[in-house]
């Protein structure tokens, strides 16, 4: 696949590339400007809050208290004090590099309204455009991989895939850490290009590109809890890269073990146990339970463990792996190609070399997601899969381009050279193509006015900010929203009521009381009335029942058998039936009349 120039075709190509970055700056400011709803990944809130303690001088606190975390302080003999929770849930990597902007805009954290109408809070915006700077990053650095491996065609076309990926604007827009690993990860295999072309010409690789191996390794392990397998699979592919300078991968890996020990460290020094909330996830493996139920859970007895157990959630994640590869490859037709590769022996031994080492790190990853899950959860924030939608992508577009040119014929056309580009292009970049007129009109007619689904609403979440005194604590089933738009302390609703009560005697013992109980959607999302009842929210049935009997006129309150003294009910956001009935979809319960503090 080689590329030989003309004079006409070097005067135009610059034109070309010019076009080509224009229009991804363009599209970029319309995810931005137009189109963004705010933030709708959970790991995003949280991280965000992180990160605006972090810019007050707070530390790595945090105001989403988890009832697994409280109970680890208290069993760990630590003083547990409500005005200073240690965050132990978090990557830290993210909300460090959000610090400074986020201090440099501190006049903007409280929301403000505009003319009374909603509008996108502004800090979500920040957090938006440094999702949109790594993907562009992640673009550049894909494009310079292309071009060293194939051609300028293949860059070009691999680069106008990825673009036309919504669901990688949409992640880039959300939060999530997912898009500062993907940057990480293009990076590291970038390098390792260099380094292979380095190997192969017999140069020294240099300390400067080990040592960029090694901290680039340790900073995906500081991005998310489960970047310890992406840095397991590049270790893995420095090591068969580079056969004779192992010592490259040997210094990789024991930077990456050192941060993940520093890690840990961290976690015992602030709540005594050395896995924090990774244990939750670990007690999700072994338990018939989530590993959200484990951290709302504020008892210290161990769930029955079975290990069977842990092969039906190998067995279930590899269902779910093989049904959704499609849609964890972000809908990129060549990226689910890719496998194709493996089939095709590539003349240039650097692709051969770049291809072991993109499959390698997808074992890695694959490993993980088996162990720990995740691929069928609505909120995609464990989907790993995505950092390797750009490597994937170019060398499944890469072997598309060898099939298609043995069935090319002697007149060579746009569609005999191109077709199978142009083909993937429209399959895989249709919803964004079919959308993105959609997407301008309602960008500029409805401007501000959609949110994500279920309701992140930062307009009537900061409500409670004025609602809740600072010293006081909402219970919720949305805490990270809370934590995040109304910067209040919030705990994620208990597992069972009696918890609830235990919390409550140890809060207003602090002087930090229980203000009242927000109910949204997250607590009601079953596809079945009895599976609301026995479901996670199963021992808060009646309080998210009460809910949308509202919209009948009717309040459940006196009727319950322990309605937590919560008679007063203000909902926060609704939902308007066919008949014109408004039905609460997300509300704020509290034991007195907050009314007065909104008017």
């Amino acid at each position: 696949m080689s590329h030989t120039p003309n004079s006409s075709h070097d005067v135009t190509q610059p034109i070309y590339q010019w076009l080509l970055w224009i229009g991804i700056v363009i599209i970029a400011m319309i995810q931005i400007f137009l189109s963004f709803r705010g933030l709708n990944s959970p790991m995003g809130m949280d991280q965000a809050q992180i990160a605006r303690e972090l810019a007050r001088g707070n530390g790595f606190s945090t105001k989403f208290i988890r009832p697994m975390a409280a109970q680890q302080l208290l069993g760990a003999g630590k003083d547990f004090k409500l005005s200073h929770v240690p965050d132990v849930s978090q990557a830290p990597l993210q909300p460090i590099l959000w610090t400074p902007l986020f201090k440099l805009a501190e006049t903007k954290w409280p929301y403000e309204t505009r003319d009374g109408r909603r509008k996108v809070y502004f800090m979500d915006r920040i957090v938006a455009c440094l999702g949109v700077l790594w993907l562009l990053g992640t673009l550049l650095l894909t494009h310079g991989i292309a071009r060293r491996l194939f051609d300028r065609t293949i860059a070009v076309f691999t680069v106008i895939t990825i673009t036309l990926c919504h669901p990688l604007w949409e992640m880039a827009t959300s939060g999530s850490p997912r898009v500062l690993l993907l940057l990480l990860t293009t990076f590291f295999l970038h390098r390792l290009v260099e380094a292979s072309r380095r190997e192969q010409s017999g140069e020294s690789l240099g300390f400067g590109l080990i040592l960029t191996f090694a901290l680039v390794s340790a900073m995906i392990t500081l991005s998310h809890w489960m970047g310890i397998w992406i840095s397991l699979g590049l270790v893995a592919a420095l090591w068969n890269v580079l056969p004779s300078t192992r010592a490259a991968a040997i210094f990789a890996g024991i930077v990456t073990i050192l941060a993940v020990g520093g890690w840990i460290s961290y976690n015992y020094m602030s709540v005594g146990d050395p896995l924090g909330m990774g244990k939750a996830y670990l007690l999700g493996i072994i338990t018939a339970e989530s590993p959200a139920t484990h951290m709302r859970d504020f008892s210290a007895t161990l769930p029955d463990v079975s290990y069977t157990t842990v092969i039906h959630h190998v067995n279930e994640a590899f269902k779910d792996i093989l049904s959704r590869h499609y849609t964890l490859l972000m809908g990129s037709i060549p990226a689910v190609l890719a496998v194709m590769s493996l089939l095709h022996r590539f003349r240039n031994p650097s692709v051969l070399a770049f291809r072991n080492a993109a499959f390698l790190t997808w074992v890695g990853i694959l490993i993980g997601s088996l162990i720990f899950g995740g691929q069928g959860d609505e909120v995609p924030d464990n989907q790993l899969h995505v950092v390797l939608v750009p490597v994937l992508t170019m060398l499944g577009l890469a072997v598309m381009a060898v099939l298609w040119a043995r069935l090319r014929g002697d007149r060579p056309t746009l569609w005999s050279d191109f077709g199978y580009a142009m083909a993937v292009i429209l399959v895989s970049g249709w919803p964004m193509l079919s959308g993105i007129y959609n997407g301008l009109v309602v960008g500029l007619f409805y401007k501000d006015g959609l949110v994500h689904w279920p309701p992140y609403m930062p307009d009537r979440t900061a409500l409670l900010g004025k609602m809740v005194e600072p010293n006081e604590i909402i219970v919720s089933d949305q805490p990270w929203a809370i934590a995040w738009y109304a910067d209040r302390t919030c705990l994620w609703l208990p597992k069972d009521k009696e918890q609830y009560h235990a919390f409550a005697k140890l809060a207003e013992a602090q002087k930090h009381p229980i203000a009242g109980l927000v109910l949204s959607p997250m607590s009601s999302m079953e596809d079945r009335l009895h599976s609301q009842m026995t479901g996670q929210y199963a021992a808060w049935a009646d309080m998210i029942f009460r809910t949308p009997v509202l919209g009948f006129g009717i309040d459940l309150a006196e009727a319950l058998p322990d309605f937590l003294g919560m008679k007063h009910a203000f909902p926060l956001a609704g939902g308007i039936l066919g008949d014109g009935r408004v039905v609460p979809l997300m509300i704020f319960y509290s034991e007195t009349d907050r009314h007065k503090a909104i008017k």
